[in-house]
């Protein structure tokens, strides 16, 4: 399966792919990952990597979803591990994705799964914390099952390919998003401003194979909900 995605950056190098807990992620997945020079679990996101086929060298977490025989075994198969407090600051995803730059990530794709309906706080914080501008320096990307997200910040360019009809939102965070410009979807957007409190944004499709999203100044997400269910072959 091709992705339906462009993972292509003008910041060539280290590509960390972090292993979300919570909800299994969709198996499909694996299929359309990049080569990862450096895989993290993030607590029970442990078991989701061996799902997937992908060797965690490092976990990190409270490890309060992660069966310590789990932990133990990953201890003795050599992979690092970064324990934190329960009572803590921050999620275990932020953790990861701080980690993630301190291991100087030049592109981050985060795994998670879907159906968060019992912690839809925790899948709202996620959404967040991927559009932080802190990360603007690096391409982060992220599957939700079979959902693909990319952040886009200042004079950033996002390329994504689909079929014509194919759903894609693009939702402003944190403040107003200035100057976007679109190429290949339906309802075009010609270096205009996004607001984080509007829906105009959403539910927009893709006109043709492939599209371009192009921010100013701002933080975006770009969310196609159904990416691996209608991948266009490339």
């Amino acid at each position: 399966m091709n992705s339906p995605m462009s993972y292509k950056t003008d910041r060539p190098g280290r590509h960390v792919v972090i292993v979300n807990g919570g909800p299994p992620p969709s198996l499909r997945v694996a299929g359309v990952l990049p080569p990862a020079d450096i895989v993290l679990g993030v607590d029970g996101g442990y078991a989701h990597a061996e799902l997937l086929s992908l060797r965690c060298d490092e976990l990190i977490g409270d490890f309060d979803s992660l069966d310590e025989t789990l932990l133990a075994r990953a201890q003795a198969q050599g992979v690092s591990v970064s324990r934190f407090d329960v009572d803590k600051d921050a999620t275990d995803l932020e953790l990861a994705l701080m980690r993630a730059h301190d291991l100087h990530a030049d592109s981050i794709t985060v795994i998670c799964g879907e159906g968060w309906g019992d912690r839809f706080d925790h899948l709202a914080a996620q959404l967040g914390l991927l559009a932080n501008p802190f990360f603007a320096h690096i391409s982060v990307r992220a599957w939700f099952g079979e959902a693909y997200v990319a952040a886009v910040h200042d004079d950033g360019l996002a390329t994504l390919f689909g079929v014509p009809g194919q759903m894609i939102s693009l939702l402003a965070v944190g403040a107003d998003v200035i100057g976007v410009h679109t190429s290949g979807l339906r309802f075009p957007l010609d270096h205009e401003t996004l607001s984080p409190y509007s829906t105009r944004s959403v539910s927009n499709e893709f006109h043709t194979t492939s599209a371009t999203v192009r921010v100013g100044r701002g933080s975006l997400l770009v969310i196609v909900p159904d990416a691996l269910t209608n991948a266009s072959p490339r």
